[in-house]
């Protein structure tokens, strides 16, 4: 795909750009009135079609590129009813007044500020930080004392030049296909002087003079990031987002040859959706849909010789055919295979963790309200075997359970929510033995209550920590030591809460962190979808 040419502007300084792209994510015919008599034509519909195809963007629903122009149709409909979304009541209150105000200088009263002075201090920092993070982003253009010639248009990407000139690449519904237009603006100037203006690069036609720009909230709620991990092993670029449905509770990741893939399920209503990753960590495309029944609370994959299966575990309650226990074989496209093995085990297994040591493959299940921990041998064909070559009676309320491999030794890290063990930690990591039981405690951490996850992934080798409190949003990442004990704390983030659903993977050379909101919830948003577009 071909970045917009002024992509490639000399002086650039600062440049973030992201991959919506007019020609391909914008609607390819021209703003339009809706032609319903006064008030409704005093707008266009710009609102609505920068809603509309940032709505196809993060589901990955792509603009039928054939479209004419709406006229009684329900792609019509919907584009002015995101234009009623886009406008009021907060956003056309703000239009007027800031067509009200003066274009230059600073007020010691907030409400006077100018137009120039309010788009550099306050929101030019908020539409960059968006960019930054990846996200297109709705801005008004306010173009003079007449709100109703102000204009939406969609960020997508900024430049920062010498000089303090900013230019800022957007998506222009008055103008389909073309993938030039920019909006210029300087920073720093006197008396808080913008000199903004919207041309096209190639030609230099110039759009509009404008008092000043403000963001326009995306009202959809965006659920899910993928991030790449540095090379130090810091959270980085981000390189997918989506906006799907709630319930999204078990999200897994496997491998098959050189392929991932992502297994999504929603223990509520037992809908299953596979998909394959594309090799840049971003969400590929969807290769299988199930409907199960409900209740399937765990799962884990696990590999024994050159196979890999699925496991699935009932916390309570029963399947089709009786049993709370379920193993079936992935064939070599990725997709769930046949059935291989069930079993009907007691209430109350909440956990399962696969782990290999002295070159055999093991099941580690756990009861988090009793603390009742078994390790089970894994057979040739994926069958669970039996009897457990460990069993424990620890401590209640061990809410995470990891297990990893650093070197040629493997560990079982757990992990409390709220409460202590009899040592005082709420940390506690083992050395698994050769023949699968559980050796010598290596570490242990008194930490701060709340911590939701612990996830476990490399970086060129080197194995980190993923820490995570999703009521705050808090997120540390530390490094491990060579015998595996948690070791210095490298970096903190401090994120919006309702992050609850993580998994981290490898392709390639490549390591991903994928963050999910599984609570949230868009009624807009349909609730499957098989082609893969979105889910």
């Amino acid at each position: 795909m071909l970045l917009p040419t002024h992509v490639c502007e000399k002086g650039a300084t600062n440049v973030s750009w992201i991959p919506f792209v007019a020609s391909v994510h914008g609607w390819p015919f021209a703003n339009f009135k809706s032609g319903h008599g006064l008030p409704f034509d005093i707008f266009a519909n710009c609102g609505g079609m920068c809603h509309t195809a940032l709505d196809r963007y993060y589901r990955r629903k792509p603009v039928d590129r054939s479209a004419t122009a709406p006229d009684g149709s329900a792609l019509r409909s919907e584009i002015e009813r995101r234009q009623t979304d886009s406008i009021f009541p907060g956003i056309w209150l703000k239009t007027v007044s800031w067509a009200s105000k003066g274009a230059t200088g600073m007020q010691t009263d907030h409400l006077q500020h100018s137009t120039g002075h309010l788009t550099q201090s306050e929101e030019w920092p908020d539409i960059k930080n968006k960019l930054d993070s990846q996200e297109p982003t709705v801005i008004c253009l306010v173009r003079g004392a007449d709100p109703t010639d102000a204009h939406q248009v969609v960020a997508t990407g900024y430049h920062a030049h010498d000089g303090n000139r900013v230019t800022m690449s957007v998506y222009d519904p008055n103008h389909p296909d073309e993938d030039d237009w920019i909006v210029q603006f300087f920073l720093g100037r006197p008396e808080s002087q913008l000199l903004a203006s919207q041309f096209r690069q190639s030609t230099r036609a110039t759009e509009a003079e404008l008092k000043g720009f403000f963001r326009v909230d995306y009202d959809r709620k965006v659920n899910l990031h993928v991030h790449q991990f540095d090379e130090a092993g810091l959270v980085g670029n981000r390189v997918d987002q989506r906006t799907w449905t709630a319930g999204w509770d078990n999200v897994n990741t496997y491998q098959i040859g050189q392929k991932t893939f992502l297994f999504l399920l929603k223990s509520l209503s037992g809908v299953v959706n596979i998909h394959e990753m594309n090799p840049d960590g971003s969400v590929g495309e969807s290769i299988q849909t199930a409907d199960w029944t409900s209740g399937w609370t765990t799962v884990t994959f696990y590999r024994v010789g050159d196979e890999t299966y699925l496991f699935i575990l009932k916390a309570h309650g029963m399947g089709s055919d009786g049993c709370n226990v379920h193993v079936n074989r992935i064939n070599a496209d990725g997709t769930i295979g046949d059935k291989v093995f069930a079993a009907t085990w007691s209430d109350g297994w909440t956990d399962a963790v696969a782990f290999t040591t002295g070159g055999n493959a093991f099941l580690l299940i756990l009861k988090r309200e009793s603390g009742a921990m078994k390790i089970l041998p894994l057979r040739p064909g994926g069958a669970v075997g039996s009897p457990a070559v460990a069993e424990r009676d620890w401590s209640s309320g061990w809410t995470t359970v990891r297990t990893y491999t650093i070197g040629t030794t493997s560990y079982l890290l757990l992990m409390k929510r709220l409460g202590v063990a009899s040592d005082g930690g709420n940390m506690h990591i083992y050395r698994f033995n050769s023949d699968g039981t559980i050796g010598a405690q290596v570490g242990s951490r008194s930490w701060t209550a709340g911590w939701t996850g612990a996830f476990v992934y490399f970086v060129a080798g080197h194995p980190r920590l993923f820490l995570l409190k999703n009521g705050g949003g808090r997120v540390d990442l530390h490094k491990f030591t060579t015998d595996g004990k948690v070791g210095q704390l490298i970096k903190q983030y401090d994120w919006s809460s309702g992050w609850d659903t993580v998994e981290t993977y490898t392709i390639g050379a490549d390591s991903y962190l994928l963050l999910l909101k599984s609570l949230q919830v868009d009624d807009q948003m349909d609730e499957l979808s098989v082609s893969g577009a979105h889910v």
